[in-house]
């Protein structure tokens, strides 16, 4: 695990320069979206569910850092949000009218209230911890970072990303992103059924 553990922030960290490369070679506002909603969803939130599989580390500390980038990334991705809402509004467009920008805007309220829960449950315990709270946490967080993938798909897709990005580019970032999505979720999933027992 230690290896998957260090592929994923180098390959995320990997993937944001990209990004911001290509979108900083002729800077406006918009630039700054995709290099912050990649660096928020396949950055910090990949590398916020690795925690738990740190070593060394008591469970308090674990659960403190991945808060940390947890809420890291819900910065970040909020500023993106906002970035796209204002770039929208100043070229007179409307808003959320393709898939890609109607699940950005619900995945984004579901990544707030999902963090939020979690602020509430765990560091401010005003809600008990049972497991099943504890299980829901845990199932709406990988549910969140799949539609995370699933979003920047999405966004590989757009008029912008495709004027910047195409190529052999366009696949190496595809296979990238593919990597840094799936690899976290690989031993949730053996937890999950059994398979690292095995």
């Amino acid at each position: 695990m230690s290896f998957l553990q260090a592929l994923v922030p180098l390959l995320s960290s990997g993937l944001t320069a990209f990004a911001a490369y290509k979108f900083f070679a002729s800077p406006t506002l918009f630039s700054w979206h995709p290099v912050l909603m990649i660096g928020a969803f396949a950055g910090l939130t990949t590398y916020a569910v690795q925690q738990f599989k740190q070593p060394g580390k008591t469970f308090q500390e674990r659960k403190a850092n991945h808060s940390w980038f947890m809420y890291m990334s819900a910065v970040a991705s909020f500023a993106g949000g906002v970035i796209m809402y204002i770039v929208k509004e100043q070229n007179q467009k409307l808003h959320a009218t393709t898939i890609h920008g109607f699940l950005g805007y619900s995945l984004l309220a579901a990544f707030g209230l999902m963090i939020a829960f979690g602020y509430l449950m765990f560091d401010l315990q005003l809600v008990k911890p049972t497991k099943t709270w504890r299980t829901l946490h845990r199932l709406s967080g990988i549910t969140v970072l799949v539609l995370m993938g699933v979003e920047l798909y999405l966004g590989f897709l757009t008029n912008a990303w495709l004027r910047s990005v195409s190529g052999t580019s366009w696949y190496m970032a595809t296979a990238v992103l593919t990597s840094v999505i799936t690899l976290p979720l690989v031993p949730i999933f053996m937890r999950m059924f059994g398979l690292d027992q095995a």
